[in-house]
């Protein structure tokens, strides 16, 4: 085999080895990272939309008691989230909410209203608007 020949297959050859190796580590992260583990009830379907559902919990207990006012200023029940999420993902209109200045202040915290709704839904299994 000419010299030229093992010096084309051998940067070739370890290229592939280093493809396969990066692979190969990032199945294994993915497979160690811990798994979230994704809400269940009548509102999960826009729970799981947020990435974090317990996360999403914690914040829907701190609305409690405050239905009726966020129900005021939020015009998004469970109904409306639903059809603009088929529509555009959840992300985009979060942005546009947040462009739109239809945020909500939650002890604290500046959200948009569809996510001020959806952690409410987390919290207590029942639709914000529904529940004033």
């Amino acid at each position: 085999m000419s010299e030229k020949a093992m010096l084309t297959r051998r940067p070739v050859l370890t290229g592939l080895f280093a493809t396969v190796a990066v692979l190969a580590a990032g199945v294994g992260v993915d497979l160690w990272r811990p798994k979230r583990p994704a809400a269940s009830g009548p509102y999960s379907d826009l729970v799981n939309l947020t990435g974090d559902p317990q996360s999403a919990k914690r914040v829907g207990q701190e609305l409690q008691g405050r239905a009726k006012e966020l129900c005021q200023e939020n015009a998004n029940g469970a109904t409306q989230l639903r059809q603009d999420v088929v529509k555009t993902p959840f992300a985009a209109v979060l942005t546009k909410e947040a462009a739109d200045d239809a945020l909500l202040e939650v002890n604290g915290w500046v959200m948009p209203r569809a996510l001020v709704a959806v952690c409410y839904m987390a919290a207590t299994g029942r639709d914000l608007c529904a529940a004033a």
